[in-house]
């Protein structure tokens, strides 16, 4: 991916994240943005759209609780809404735009900008796209997975996949083991994409 190219991340900010950004460099055309939509609130329409349980928010909290944080630097901005990344997007002209653990659902506006917008989902699409993949993917005993990355649609998490990155998910281990595997898988693809390995493949600036 050339060097003189914009790459903006829209990053989840949670543990994983924190993790990550803790123990990576990243070069000075990376510029990374964090997504603070998720909210007690947001939580609760999930619940009541019967979209999340209570039993699988409770696991998902638990795993985020046996998790080690990290700092994160103060100077990373928060985004809160499509409105707050259309303006990052006007500001800051990125070529491209990659999203991973981002909560937020990108609308039509943001879009509709010209900017490619990209995605990883911690498991295989369409067949396993939306909120916990992963512990559906458990249930139905779908242990070939894949943290994909995909092009942004107006459908949730069924875009075209550029690459994959494999893993196996085991019914004997916990839920949380699982988890770490799928997450890690998607954060090796992230690695990859934004240190050119697959470029050519990926064809993103053409």
């Amino acid at each position: 991916m050339p060097k003189d190219k914009k790459i903006l991340l829209i990053l989840g900010k949670d543990k994983i994240i924190s993790k990550y950004l803790y123990e990576k460099k990243f070069p000075k055309n990376i510029y990374i943005k964090l997504d603070n939509s998720n909210s007690f609130g947001r939580v609760i329409k999930l619940l009541r759209a019967r979209r999340i349980s209570i039993k699988f928010l409770i696991k998902t909290f638990l795993c985020e609780l046996m998790r080690k944080k990290f700092p994160i630097s103060e100077e990373l901005e928060l985004v809160n809404n499509n409105n707050e990344i259309e303006k990052v997007i006007l500001d800051l002209k990125p070529d491209i735009i990659i999203l991973f653990r981002a909560g937020l659902i990108i609308n039509k506006r943001v879009l509709s900008l010209s900017v490619p917008i990209f995605n990883i989902h911690c498991a295989r699409i369409p067949e396993f796209g939306g909120l916990g993949a992963i512990d559906k993917a458990i249930k139905r005993k779908s242990l070939c997975q894949a943290a994909c990355l995909y092009k942004i649609s107006s459908t949730i998490d069924d875009g075209i996949i550029l690459s994959e990155k494999r893993y196996l998910l085991n019914l004997k281990k916990s839920y949380f083991f699982n988890e770490n595997i799928a997450y890690q898988a998607g954060l090796d693809l992230l690695s990859e994409t934004i240190n050119q390995k697959y470029s050519s493949t990926f064809g993103l600036f053409n």
